[in-house]
């Protein structure tokens, strides 16, 4: 037993070493841009993109804790909160792989099985998803005529990330709630796999399918909690596509408000569309080509770093925090029991 805690001792000192040694990679290299912009730019500007950002942490731990309510009560809004951060954190460090690992162990630390979990986080997804298009179509309707007119190019751009976000949610809806669906393509793909390794893997999916099924049943039978939850969506991304605008006036753009919101809104949608890992480097790409128009190059650059700093730095350092805490909680559990047992030995 003894030397089985060491082991894990061992174990927990390492990944926190790791992942200590990724975030001070990410920090000195990936995120220096950002950091080299706070250090350039006023304290107002760099209050209201903390304000902004840490608004929208707070409203996505209410997202959370308000959806898992009905599964799992105990699940508080600081866990939300938490989660939120744990996700960016390991998002970042993982180029997008470990997102939906990290998300569903952390529901599973509390109490929520697995299946339950990814169920959980699909929703998450398809909220966001269906925001994002509410935004973007909503905008696109308004400048239609404009952007037809002006620059039938970006028109059809726009329209295509507009599709592809909603085919995306919809895809997903239509596989869950439709039950005979799901059990065709099951059954098509163990007619075609032999292996029994992959098909329990398929039986597990589908034990996924239905409980995520079951979470959308739970929100759909309940127009009060459908309605909270696209509400807390709607309101949480205000706090992101705001941001833009604050910045840019601060630095002496003559742009309007709606005019910054349609175009973060455009470059939401689609950067969601355009492969590139945790979509850090499509948002860059297509952010770049919407505002450098409008902005100018220095200014346009300087906005999206502190875009970022607020989108992707500050949950990430929240992450950071929360990861420590937890392994040096983990560290110190591990020393008191080895400390016990040798006592008792």
């Amino acid at each position: 037993m003894n030397q089985k805690a060491t082991y894990r001792i061992i174990g927990n000192c390492l990944i926190l070493a790791l992942l200590i040694g990724v975030a001070y990679y990410l920090l000195s290299h990936s995120l220096k841009d950002i950091l080299s912009q706070m250090l350039a730019t006023s304290p107002l500007l760099l209050a209201a993109t903390f304000i902004c950002g840490s608004s929208y942490q707070v409203l996505e731990g209410k997202l959370i804790r308000t959806l898992i309510a009905p599964i799992q009560p105990n699940f508080s809004f600081r866990d939300g909160f938490w989660l939120s951060g744990y996700t960016a954190f390991f998002r970042l460090v993982t180029f997008g792989v470990g997102t939906l690992l990290s998300e569903v162990s952390f529901y599973h630390q509390r109490d929520i099985s697995y299946s339950e979990s990814m169920g959980i986080a699909s929703l998450r997804i398809i909220l966001y998803k269906l925001t994002a298009f509410f935004y973007a179509f909503s905008c696109l309707l308004f400048q239609a005529t404009y952007l037809w007119q002006e620059q039938q190019s970006l028109f059809w751009l726009i329209v295509s990330g507009c599709t592809a976000t909603l085919a995306i949610v919809v895809t997903l809806l239509c596989f869950v709630m439709n039950h005979r669906l799901q059990e065709w393509l099951l059954n098509v793909a163990k007619r075609h796999i032999r292996r029994e390794k992959w098909r329990d893997q398929i039986d597990s999916f589908s034990e996924s399918i239905d409980a995520l099924r079951l979470t959308m049943s739970r929100v759909l039978s309940s127009p009060l909690l459908a309605v909270q939850l696209l509400g807390i969506s709607l309101l949480k991304f205000l706090c992101w596509y705001s941001l833009p605008y604050i910045l840019f006036n601060g630095f002496g753009v003559d742009i309007t408000w709606f005019q910054s919101f349609s175009l973060i809104s455009f470059s939401t949608v689609l950067a969601g569309v355009l492969p590139a890992p945790a979509g850090v480097g499509s948002f860059e790409f297509v952010f770049s080509y919407l505002f450098q128009p409008v902005a100018g190059t220095v200014v346009a650059v300087s906005t999206l770093l502190l875009y970022r700093l607020a989108t992707y730095l500050l949950p990430f350092l929240l992450g950071f925090f929360y990861v420590l805490v937890e392994k040096r909680r983990q560290i110190q559990q591990e020393i008191h029991l080895l400390k016990s047992e040798e006592k008792d030995s």
